[in-house]
C-alpha cells in the first residue's frame, strides 16, 4: 500500500483565488493566536499543543489529515532549505533531545508561529531569536507548485 501524499497543489485546494493557499494557511494559523496551550491538545475549545495546532490549522484550511505528533509530522512533505523557506512551511525544533520535538508553522520574514509550551499561548516569535536559532532542525514543505 502506499503511503499518504501530504503534498497539494494551488489548483487542488484554492476555490478561493484572492488568496494562495499559503495565505490562507497564514491567515488561518494567525486566527488562533492567544489560544492557550495545553499539552496534547487539537482544538481551540480545548487549547493547542505545537503539532496539535499544525494539524488542526492544515486540517481546517486544506483538509489535510496530518500525523498528530510533530516527530512523525517532519516525516512529510518534502525537506526545504532554510533560505527557501516560505509562508505556511512547517518548521522543527530540537527542544528535548529530539530533532522533530517541537514544530510550528513559518509566516515568512524569520518569523514563525507556534504553541510553545505550558502556562503559554499561541503565540509569533523570531527563528534569529537565540533560543529558537540554535534549536532549528529543518523545514518541510506540504504545499507545492507555483503560487502567486
Amino acid at each position: 500500500m502506499a503511503a499518504p501524499a501530504y503534498a497539494v497543489t494551488e489548483r487542488q485546494a484554492d476555490p478561493e483565488p484572492r488568496l494562495s493557499i499559503r495565505e490562507r494557511v497564514v491567515q488561518t494559523a494567525e486566527s488562533w493566536i492567544g489560544t492557550p496551550y495545553v499539552w496534547g491538545g487539537d482544538n481551540p475549545e480545548d487549547g493547542f499543543d505545537c503539532s496539535g495546532l499544525v494539524r488542526f490549522v492544515f486540517q481546517q484550511t486544506l483538509g489535510m489529515d496530518l500525523p498528530r505528533i510533530a516527530k512523525q509530522q517532519r516525516k512529510t512533505g518534502t525537506a526545504v532549505a532554510s533560505s527557501q523557506m516560505k509562508p505556511g512551511d512547517l518548521v522543527f525544533f530540537n527542544t528535548r533531545r529530539d530533532p522533530g520535538s517541537h514544530v510550528g508553522i513559518y509566516l515568512g520574514g524569520n518569523q514563525f508561529l507556534h504553541a510553545p509550551s505550558r502556562g503559554s499561548e499561541v503565540r509569533v516569535d523570531d527563528m534569529h531569536n537565540s533560543y529558537w536559532k540554535r534549536r532549528f532542525t529543518g523545514a518541510r514543505r506540504l504545499i507545492s507548485g507555483t503560487l502567486p
